[in-house]
């Protein structure tokens, strides 16, 4: 007999669970594994012992894993290129679950007021070989350069990152158009602790030879050079810059969307993220107001631009 098993508490199921064996005999017990989980490693221990006196003993050991989803797309970075300012511009990626024994949710991680929108946000994606199609739409309203890493959350899988790189040009506004290369090398000038320099100051310590160019097309400083450590302007770079994406989950996820630290960013800081207007009277002529402060810590002139409902 498995004495003291319940249902819910294990992924393995006996055929059978007691039973009379006779003398010389053999009986054969199928056992079920079913796995609640994707990904998902499983052990357990069953007790086999007898009704009279528990004379005879023994113990079953039970393991398995789970399969894992194993959700693609066919690319993880759509470059847009050169907008006009209030027209669009559309793109297409397909995600695929092409091996999985198992469907999975997703949900595209956006806002209402992302220039980066989603034809479908969220979904399930059957096994066995199914594809959707998805296209984003690219609007912008204001002349600059946007860069936006989506999370493509999965269940059961760690997430999928979308990078999207767009421009928008107008009358009065033609920033120079972004594309992969200038992204690839913002990154390394992030982890060179370059990033917060103007382009003016790195512009003269190119000319005076404290920085040199990489194979990339990069900067990086001269072998000679101690720009990083004497420079005062970097003291306190270490408190706000975070290296590029290496583990989406790890890195990068939680740290987007959770309240842990509500006023660090890496290059603004707010003093608040979360306004509370309590007890307020019903005022007619009056409107109640808190006051939000913006810093820009880095040692160049930012363009900031934030939508409102």
């Amino acid at each position: 007999s498995l004495p003291g098993v319940a249902k819910f508490d294990t992924a393995f199921r006996f055929g059978k669970t007691e039973g009379i064996i006779e003398a010389g005999k053999r009986q054969m017990i199928p056992i079920k594994f079913q796995p609640k989980a994707c990904e998902q490693s499983y052990k357990d221990y069953f007790n086999v012992c007898t009704q009279h006196g528990n004379l005879v003993a023994a113990v079953v050991e039970c393991s398995g894993k789970a399969m894992e989803n194993t959700i693609e797309i066919n690319q993880q970075k759509v470059s847009f290129g050169q907008v006009l300012m209030n027209s669009k511009s559309s793109r297409i990626i397909e995600i695929a679950n092409p091996k999985g024994t198992n469907s999975a949710r997703f949900k595209i991680y956006t806002s209402p007021d992302s220039p980066f929108q989603f034809s479908i946000e969220n979904g399930i994606l059957p096994s066995n070989g199914s594809k959707l199609t998805i296209v984003v739409t690219f609007a912008p309203i204001h002349p600059m350069g946007y860069y936006k890493i989506v999370p493509i959350l999965i269940e059961y899988q760690s997430p999928i990152l979308l990078e999207l790189i767009g421009t928008c040009h107008s009358d009065s506004g033609k920033p120079p158009v972004l594309n992969d290369r200038y992204v690839s090398n913002f990154k390394r000038h992030i982890l060179r602790h370059l990033a917060l320099y103007p382009f003016e100051v790195l512009d003269d310590y190119l000319k005076r030879g404290k920085l040199t160019i990489d194979e990339y097309g990069s900067l990086i400083e001269s072998a000679d050079s101690s720009l990083i450590h004497d420079s005062k302007a970097i003291k306190d770079e270490h408190d706000y810059l975070l290296p590029p994406l290496s583990n989406p989950l790890k890195d990068n996820y939680f740290y987007w969307f959770s309240n842990e630290d509500n006023t660090r960013f890496e290059y603004v800081t707010l003093s608040e993220t979360c306004f509370l207007f309590d007890q307020c009277s019903l005022d007619t002529k009056n409107e109640w107001q808190q006051s939000l402060t913006i810093t820009n810590i880095t040692r160049g002139k930012l363009t900031l631009v934030w939508p409102t409902p």
